[in-house]
């Protein structure tokens, strides 16, 4: 698999239904509490999935300073939002960077260096359907993003600014103005690596049925060598009519007996 569990930095599958607490799935436990405004859970989801969170007027999710730092990044989630032509943020940080949508724009990704703003604009993104939204970053000059799967824009950005400001799901700078989210979010990632266009399509193919568990599906006794050097295989993937599908067991022949290694 191309992407591992090192590259993650918190992924919720957002299949809670319940509380009050934003619950990362992976092992970094970045869980966060709802704030004053929670959003709601909902049977609105993606094919695959049986909830999502309904952001409306002033919902959000603080998240702390320290999840994505001055450094490459990526984010990605099942989106689906409600209203066109409004402020409607997936992910945002004030004077830093916002992830969703800007009044006159379908989509947009914005990083600020201090000076200016680099923006994607992205008029393929649409409003009451379900789309899969990535936004990547290296760290040094190239801000990507991509819907469903397939690339839908990139500009260049040398820097972040304010990386010492919260981070919000469902919000961009709740202490001051009205850019909040106006929809669904289901099964949002982050990672500390800009992902590359074969890695998102990976991650869009696999479906949204995938929770952290079953991407990356653990086996205890299989590995593969490379360079003198023992791997273990942290998930294995089958090209089935050009669409990569996750293997959730895998079994060898020992003494012509099946033994599972994964």
């Amino acid at each position: 698999m191309v992407i591992t569990t090192g590259d993650v930095v918190a992924w919720y599958d957002i299949e809670d239904n319940t509380g009050t607490d934003l619950l990362d799935n992976s092992a970094n436990s970045n869980n966060f509490s709802f704030s004053a405004a929670p959003p709601a859970w909902v049977t609105d989801a993606p094919t695959g999935l049986t909830y999502s969170l309904d952001f409306v007027t002033a919902d959000r999710v603080p998240m702390g300073s320290s999840l994505i730092p001055n450094s490459a990044f990526s984010l990605a989630a099942w989106v689906k939002f409600d209203t066109d032509g409004v402020n409607s943020h997936v992910f945002g940080r004030n004077a830093s960077f916002l992830f969703g949508t800007q009044s006159g724009d379908k989509s947009a990704s914005r990083i600020y260096d201090g000076y200016a703003w680099s923006t994607i604009s992205n008029s393929g993104t649409t409003v009451t359907t379900w789309q899969h939204l990535v936004i990547t970053w290296n760290g040094s000059s190239t801000m990507a993003m991509y819907t469903d799967g397939a690339a839908s824009g990139s500009t260049t950005q040398n820097s972040m600014a304010n990386t010492g400001a919260t981070l919000y799901m469902g919000a961009y700078n709740p202490t001051s103005d009205g850019r909040y989210m106006d929809g669904h979010i289901a099964q949002a990632q982050i990672f500390n690596k800009a992902l590359t266009s074969t890695e998102v399509t990976a991650l869009y193919n696999l479906g949204t049925a995938q929770t952290y568990n079953s991407f990356f599906a653990s086996g205890t006794n299989a590995q593969i060598n490379i360079g003198d050097a023992w791997k273990s295989i942290e998930g294995m993937q089958i090209n089935i009519g050009d669409s990569w599908k996750v293997v959730e067991g895998a079994q060898v022949n020992i003494g012509d007996s099946w033994k599972t290694i994964f």
